[in-house]
């Protein structure tokens, strides 16, 4: 045994010992990939390949939020936390009708919108008519609308169950003043016929009675002056009772606005279902935005899964190559492996 081959057993040993550092290395490594690899696969089973019949609120944007409670006629406002809750709280239901359960694939989401769509613009065409067609009745139940203001700011209407309003106290004094007036016209009218009556000689003056003139203008004096302030309430009370503008507007009105809510009712149902279609519209662009992300995300994963098993393949390449390495070396030193001791 020669130094020669002593040295080329210790050569053999050190570069033997360096692969099989290099194979467990790169083992190592291949079987780190491996593991990436299993992963990735299924992370992508579990990804759905086919438009989801229900949508999770969390996992939608802000502005699909916002747009999913315009619909509904709900408050807007909130960070995205609220705007979920809001959902909740009245119920919304996010999952796709029974219409749209045909959808099997990302292929028939497209002609549903389209089918929506055109749904969308024949609701839209009925309801320009039924707008236009609720027209004189609208116009209607706003000039009876207009008649009970009027009548409730007439002269003759009272408020708080019959007592005495504003309009009323200014009719009162209005009507006192010119029945004074006329009272003492009509008093010192008589007193002047009297006077031509005398003249006259139609009629002789007793001075130990009253005279009609006197008569005449005590009374309608005393009556104006004293009697008048209870009349005013009792006359507007009893024209009320016989003449009733404010009460006969209010029944006009009334009737105006039950006309008008019969006429309306064919328009709210088609008001409710456009909003259901345009609901539907929105599910549905959802579940194709979703789904074309899914599509994404499993295309990325398939890239990644690809580009793992091309690095995989390397490394067994390089490991098998090692190995064989291994092989020649030991091939090369085994008649020397006897002799190892003497290294020592």
């Amino acid at each position: 045994m020669g130094r020669k081959d002593l040295s080329n057993l210790r050569a053999g040993l050190k570069r033997g010992m360096e692969i099989d550092r290099s194979i467990a290395s790169l083992t190592e490594k291949r079987d780190s990939l491996n593991r990436s690899k299993r992963k990735k696969k299924s992370e992508i089973e579990k990804i759905p390949d086919k438009p989801a019949l229900a949508i999770d609120p969390s996992t939608l944007t802000v502005k699909k939020l916002k747009q999913i409670l315009g619909e509904h006629d709900l408050p807007k406002g909130g960070v995205k936390k609220q705007l979920v809750a809001r959902l909740a709280e009245n119920n919304i239901d996010l999952g796709i009708d029974a219409g749209s359960k045909s959808i099997q694939n990302i292929g028939d989401l497209e002609p549903k919108l389209l089918e929506l769509k055109d749904t969308i613009k024949a609701l839209k065409s009925q309801i320009k008519e039924q707008e236009l067609s609720l027209g004189p009745y609208r116009e209607k139940e706003k000039d009876a609308s207009s008649r009970v203001e009027k009548a409730k700011n007439s002269w003759i209407y009272t408020k708080d169950d019959g007592y005495v309003s504003g309009n009323q106290k200014k009719f009162d004094v209005f009507n006192y003043i010119w029945m004074l007036f006329l009272g003492i016209f009509l008093a010192g009218a008589g007193m002047a016929i009297w006077e031509l009556l005398l003249s006259a000689g139609v009629v002789v003056e007793n001075e130990n009675v009253m005279s009609v003139p006197e008569i005449v203008y005590v009374s309608w004096v005393t009556f104006f002056c004293c009697l008048f302030p209870f009349l005013g309430g009792t006359f507007l009370l009893i024209l009320q009772l016989v003449y009733d503008p404010a009460g006969n507007a209010v029944e006009l009105h009334n009737s105006a606005k039950d006309e008008l809510r019969r006429e309306e009712a064919p328009l709210n149902n088609l008001k409710m279902e456009l909003s259901s279609v345009k609901g539907q519209i929105t599910r549905i662009e959802i579940m194709k935005d979703r789904t074309e992300a899914n599509r994404l995300e499993i295309e990325k994963g398939r890239k990644e899964i690809e580009r793992l098993e091309v690095e995989i393949e390397d490394l067994n390449l390089e490991i098998s190559k090692l190995r064989i390495e291994l092989k020649e070396v030991y091939a090369d030193i085994k008649h020397l492996l006897p002799y190892s001791y003497m290294l020592e």
